[in-house]
């Protein structure tokens, strides 16, 4: 798409690049569940949640704001919600 067609393309393409740093971050935390109160986790769930969306990926901030919603509530992760994210992540 160019972007006069779609005038999001070109943040949307930093957004997706964005996600691999994410990815790593979540991927981690798959890893380490005790890792859910590290700032990194949180401004990423935290920012998923709130730009995906925009981008168009719908699934991907519903996901990531069910996640952030547990970390501010101070409830366990749903360690099936955090494996979609992180696929869901992948596929990009």
């Amino acid at each position: 798409m160019t972007t006069a067609a779609d005038p999001l393309a070109a943040l949307r393409a930093r957004f997706v690049a964005r996600c691999r740093n994410d990815l790593e971050v979540l991927t981690d935390l798959a890893g380490d569940p005790t890792r859910i109160q590290d700032e990194a986790v949180r401004l990423t769930l935290h920012s998923l949640a709130g730009s995906a969306g925009t981008f168009g990926f719908a699934e991907i901030s519903r996901l990531a704001g069910l996640l952030d919603e547990a970390v501010r509530e101070g409830s366990p992760l749903d360690p099936s919600v955090l494996a979609e994210l992180v696929g869901a992540l992948r596929a990009l």
